[in-house]
């Protein structure tokens, strides 16, 4: 820094003087001299903008997470890591703070084009998880969500557990209220529903496509750092959390569940502001030559094999969704 000012400061005084004799009243060697001379700032030390290895297939999904969504940096580190990300926290911070800080106030304006889908073409599926105030006590709950691409509408359940069987029981109990069933079955690449996330080498969970053989559902998923691709069933846990997570109060799980199932008749009831209609289910007879395109009308009761009595007379007439 020094040498700089004293190069810069030499030759205001002597504008005749050259690069050579400078050098040697400094100290420094002629190649010093010239790039102080050039320079109009102090050159500082400036590390490569190259991309880690370990980072790049979660590009878009870190933009998307920080830019978009403005998300906390540690929060974006923890989902990294459950979609397979196995570099270092400080990759991701010196990742972020030269590739993406200058375009965060522009991020907002940033927009996608709406996926849409035909009628019974595609339900979605995810879960989240919440700590919760039941009765005076802090408890870890799970709450379900299916969701259908063309209406919107949302079947909620809840659970104490995360396992393989109560992800199946959250599918099944969705299916039963709606009566009916969508070609496709978007979900993410959770360990219960798949074996291996690997673009190159993936696998379904044999149990998981056993059970979408079973009731004739075609699985998709979304790719790891493709946050975008199942939007319609992440965002609905955002107002979840704002609208009925934090604002409520519970004497028990089934007091939850029950304040749940309210919730949800409220939110379906709402006009969806993409829409512009509300979340409604239109009944439809197994008959319907609608019904051959636009919803899997199939005798589900007949299918729900698995479930209990109680459940299947809760069971409405085949709908489109």
């Amino acid at each position: 820094m020094e040498d700089w000012v004293t190069i810069k400061n030499i030759r205001k005084r002597n504008e005749r003087l050259g690069t050579r004799k400078i050098a040697k009243l400094v100290g420094v060697s002629r190649n010093t001299v010239k790039r102080a001379l050039s320079a109009e700032t102090y050159p500082t030390y400036q590390r490569s903008s190259k991309v880690n290895e370990l980072i790049e297939p979660f590009v878009e999904f870190i933009k998307e997470s920080y830019g978009v969504k403005r998300q906390r940096v540690s929060v974006i580190i923890s989902n990294l890591r459950s979609k397979g990300f196995c570099g270092s926290d400080t990759s991701v911070y010196r990742y972020i703070a030269p590739h993406i800080k200058a375009e965060k106030e522009h991020a907002s304006a940033k927009a996608y084009m709406p996926y849409s889908t035909l009628p019974g073409e595609q339900m979605l599926y995810d879960w989240s998880e919440y700590r919760v105030v039941i009765g005076g006590t802090l408890v870890t709950l799970y709450v379900h969500l299916l969701l259908f691409g063309y209406s919107r509408y949302r079947v909620y359940s809840a659970s104490l557990t995360i396992r393989q069987s109560d992800v199946f029981e959250a599918l099944e109990d969705g299916l039963c209220e709606i009566g009916g069933l969508c070609l496709r079955l978007q979900v993410d690449n959770a360990k219960v529903l798949v074996d291996n996330a690997s673009v190159s080498d993936f696998r379904w969970n044999k149990r998981f496509l056993s059970f979408c053989g079973f009731y004739g559902i075609q699985p998709s998923r979304s790719l790891p750092g493709h946050p975008w691709s199942k939007g319609k069933v992440e965002n609905p846990f955002d107002y979840l959390e704002h609208h009925f997570i934090t604002n409520t109060s519970f004497v028990s799980f089934e007091d939850f569940v029950g304040k749940l199932n309210v919730f949800q008749r409220e939110v379906n009831a709402r006009v969806h502001h993409a829409t512009a209609k509300k979340r409604r289910l239109r009944s439809c007879s197994p008959q319907s030559r609608h019904i051959s395109w636009s919803c899997r009308a199939i005798p589900i009761l007949e299918r729900l094999s698995g479930i209990s009595a109680s459940r299947k007379s809760s069971a409405r007439s085949p709908v489109t969704v």
